[in-house]
């Protein structure tokens, strides 16, 4: 059976792509973990940029600015990782 290589989904073709991100994840087509892993420091790197005015002030406890870390940061960089038993 011969399958032409050209495939259109809903009249709309598609390309080949090296990597994408589906769910929050980076695929690539190498299942290559690295690049999801720099994308999740960064991503959790820019949420602590963002939140670097609550980290100075003196108006917020230590554990709250504790739960802003554990409840923004930490679920960003953890984030659709795969954490088998």
């Amino acid at each position: 059976m011969l399958v032409s290589a050209d495939c259109y989904l809903l009249c709309t073709g598609y390309y080949d792509v090296s990597e994408f991100v589906y769910l929050g994840a980076l695929l690539t087509s190498n299942n290559d973990c690295t690049p999801e892993i720099k994308r999740r420091i960064n991503l959790a790197r820019q949420t602590v940029g963002m939140l670097k005015s609550l980290w100075v002030s003196g108006e917020l406890t230590t554990k709250t600015k504790l739960d802003l870390m554990t409840s923004c940061v930490l679920s960003r960089l953890l984030y659709a990782a795969d954490m088998d038993p």
